[in-house]
């Protein structure tokens, strides 16, 4: 049955949207006649080497996770968007633009077919999580010459965040995001409270909310992926790359590990205050974020990718956002925040041999990271990872400044543990562990013990 199935993905794959394959010559046919009593034509001895000339026409296969390039297609719209601004300026380069389905397991099971094929196309965009899973295998090219000539044009630390998990740049980072606080300074002022900054100021704030009867921090429990921003509070403990590496690898001890304990033990003084409130165990993320959207809750944790809901709202103008509490005690001598640089282009490894293509991909992945595209990007409502200089920033609303404040910012930037340095398996466990802390249905030697457990279930 297992072979049965790989042979209908093989061959599903074959049928499936054209990738680098589909731009090469067709196989003679078995029953072709020998090569030595074909006649060359006329018009094939002066076709021109489409390789050796800058001007002939060349297609680069894109594939994009999106359902339609016209409607609902998220975090692609900027690619698409920079892609016809492109072919504008570039009209013998096509880029066909290929939707692959917006729902996550689908596109992403493409992608492994591809990838298990070694068919991928000539460029895709995808999340910063296949990084680490095909650099090196020989899919998709490594980018180290391109990235020597577009690394200017970032002003942060994009391109090494993108590719951290490697050796050498393979991903080339389009979309940045920020995860952390949103605040509302009308609530605050009223107890002539500001946005705090420390952790001690933070617990002040919680307590003096709590104490007037405010609802604090708007949270929904029964979404446990809804930790974005409580990562980086981890982070400023020590919980780095090589911390996770040892951990999976079970060179060191989960359940005893001091920076996950110190960072739980801070997360459970907020709950103590009663900051989250008695039903934070029912409350979902929907019901959280729709609670801070009409000015019911003074702080929500909440990742950017949404941003456009609190952007509507019509307490909008009273709303802040910065990374969150940071630690006097932090091993960092900067200010730790939760910066992402989710969406990244890849580049097939059949561009390699082509050099036509490979001089389109590389005008392409300069235009996408110049100040035209980062232009691009940003009108169609992309945050470009880019240098954000290109972007009027005069036009944005107060909400939307402190978010591209964040971004351009040179905060140490750290990622959601569970998408980078640990294997996802991790995610159900860490994210219960501190859902756990949260609502207060365990202890922390109890949250430790979920991810005690998952330690001891790996390898």
């Amino acid at each position: 049955m297992k072979k049965m199935i790989a042979l209908l993905l093989a061959a599903m794959l074959l049928l499936s949207l054209a990738a680098c394959a589909s731009t090469a010559d067709p196989a003679p046919a078995a029953d072709a006649a020998p090569a030595e009593t074909t006649e060359t034509t006329p018009a094939a001895e002066e076709a021109p080497a489409a390789e050796t000339d800058a001007e002939a026409p060349i297609t680069l296969t894109y594939w994009l996770p999106c359902n339609d390039l016209e409607d609902g297609a998220a975090e692609q719209k900027g690619t698409i968007a920079a892609a016809r601004a492109f072919m504008e300026k570039y009209p013998n380069i096509t880029l066909d633009l290929v939707p692959i389905g917006g729902n996550s397991d689908d596109y992403n099971a493409k992608f492994q077919m591809g990838a298990s094929a070694n068919n991928l196309p000539d460029l895709m965009n995808t999340s910063y999580g296949w990084v680490k899973q095909w650099a090196g295998t020989g899919v998709i090219m490594q980018l180290d010459d391109i990235v020597a000539e577009i690394g200017s044009n970032y002003k942060t630390d994009a391109l090494d965040f993108a590719n951290e998990a490697v050796d050498g740049y393979w991903a080339i980072p389009y979309m940045a995001e920020v995860q952390g606080w949103a605040y509302n300074t009308e609530i605050l002022g009223k107890y002539g409270l500001e946005v705090p900054t420390t952790f001690d100021e933070f617990i002040n704030v919680c307590n003096v909310l709590t104490e007037n009867g405010e609802r604090a921090i708007s949270h929904g429990a029964t979404d446990i992926w809804a930790i974005w921003g409580y990562h980086a509070l981890f982070c400023q403990y020590g919980v780095d790359k090589a911390l996770c590496e040892k951990l999976s690898a079970k060179e060191e001890d989960f359940y005893t590990c001091e920076p996950f304990r110190k960072t739980l033990a801070r997360i459970q003084e907020i709950a103590e205050t009663g900051a989250y409130g008695d039903a934070v165990s029912y409350t979902s993320d929907a019901e959280a974020k729709a609670a801070f959207i009409n000015g019911d809750a003074a702080m929500y944790c909440f990742a950017t990718s949404f941003v456009s809901e609190l952007d509507a709202s019509e307490h909008a103008d009273k709303f802040v956002f910065n990374f969150g509490p940071q630690f006097s005690d932090s091993i960092h001598d900067q200010t730790v925040g939760l910066r992402t640089y989710g969406w990244n282009c890849y580049v097939g490894s059949c561009v390699e041999n082509d050099p036509a293509k490979l001089e389109a991909v590389k005008l392409w992945l300069n235009f996408l990271t110049s100040g035209e595209g980062t232009e691009a990007l940003w009108s169609a409502g992309t945050i470009p990872a880019t240098d954000l200089s290109y972007v009027d920033r005069s036009t944005l609303d107060p909400f939307m400044a402190t978010i591209f404040d964040a971004i351009a910012s040179d905060a140490y930037s750290v990622p959601d543990l569970c998408q980078a340095w640990f294997d996802a398996s991790v995610k159900a466990p860490y994210r219960n562990a501190v859902t756990a802390i949260i609502t207060g249905a365990t202890d922390i030697d109890g949250a430790m013990q979920f991810v005690a457990d998952w330690q001891a279930s790996i390898g």
